[in-house]
């Protein structure tokens, strides 16, 4: 009697929960696109659209490749939690819907690995937050890699050349960026170690962390080769979207600009949900470096940056939100 009284009461919460949670992020959804922005200003980067039917297929290719993207991620995830609980495809793919969901209205998207947890039913809650944290890691650490190699072999060369910033401030930069990568890729690869800093006396967390012990380096790259193949996607996304809204770039510099933007995107403090002004205002200052045209290559740009900004974050976060009916805070 009992029993069926708490499944009952867990029942109630969980539905209490999802509603909750559901019209708290429906209202900043709402916010963002139709009060704090007027929608038909976010829909203006189509007219910087050109009128061929090869310019609408860039951006027609470019929203094809967004379930690529969020499927990679689904797979990442799944592959991740392999020893823990065995999950379909399809519910890999709802715990990352509705993570994208609650990481658009979080601080530095932590609600990201900590919603995707309330999808599994078997996998202790924080257990499932450090399983998630290694999938996301990998992928800053992608972001870290080809961001510093363009910033070497590019973008540094450019800062110079136009005296935006001096050689020797640039390579106190270098040093701080490489020494910063190669002590992440150190702690990646031995993910284990992190258990070593919680205090003995927090003994359920070092049973939590324990999980960390069971991947070797062989998941571990194929994790971090994951999160290559998706960077790949959402960057020849970004490049596509560069090219539908007439910005003229070769792949070569387009994919080292981007490199740039999004290593610049990572490292700053933001909530994905309030950042268009702020990513736009990156990849103009980035793009100017790149390429020199007069009159309308800011909103160009800025247009490309709200296009992907509305594909990758924003449509997600509506989709999402028909995942949190699998949510499950409570669980008996």
């Amino acid at each position: 009697m009992n029993l069926d009284k708490t499944r009952k009461q867990s029942t109630l919460y969980n539905r209490i929960l999802r509603v909750a949670l559901t019209v708290f992020s429906l209202f900043f959804l709402a916010q963002q696109l139709f009060f704090k922005y007027d929608f038909n200003e976010l829909l203006q980067p189509f007219q910087f659209i050109g009128k061929s039917t090869y310019l609408w297929i860039y951006l027609l290719l470019s929203i094809l490749l967004m379930p690529l993207n969020w499927l990679l991620e689904a797979v990442k995830w799944r592959y991740l939690l392999r020893n823990q609980e065995h999950i379909s495809l399809r519910t890999a793919l709802s715990g990352t819907l509705a993570g994208a969901t609650i990481s658009a209205v979080s601080p530095n998207r932590t609600g990201d690995f900590l919603a995707r947890v309330f999808v599994l039913r078997k996998t202790n809650f924080w257990r499932g937050v450090f399983i998630t944290l290694i999938g996301s890691y990998a992928q800053t650490l992608i972001t870290l890699i080809f961001g510093v190699l363009a910033l070497i072999f590019s973008f540094g060369n450019k800062l110079i050349e136009t005296q935006y910033i001096g050689s020797r401030e640039l390579i106190l930069i270098y040093i701080a960026y490489t020494l910063a990568l190669f002590v992440g890729l150190l702690l990646y690869f031995r993910i284990h170690t992190i258990e070593s800093f919680i205090p003995k006396k927090w003994r359920r967390w070092h049973w939590y962390a324990e999980v960390l012990n069971t991947y070797h380096k062989g998941a571990l790259t194929w994790v971090l080769a994951i999160s290559f193949f998706r960077y790949t996607i959402f960057s020849l996304q970004f490049y596509l979207a560069f090219l539908a809204f007439g910005v003229a770039l070769n792949p070569v510099d387009g994919m080292l600009m981007i490199s740039i933007i999004y290593l610049f995107n990572t490292l700053r403090p933001s909530i994905a949900l309030f950042e268009i002004g702020i990513r736009g205002s990156i990849a103009i200052f980035v793009v100017s470096f790149f390429v020199q045209a007069e009159g309308l290559l800011e909103p160009a740009v800025f247009s490309a940056s709200t296009f992907i900004w509305l594909i990758n974050i924003i449509l997600p976060a509506l989709i999402g939100l028909l995942s949190f009916r699998k949510l499950n805070f409570f669980k008996t």
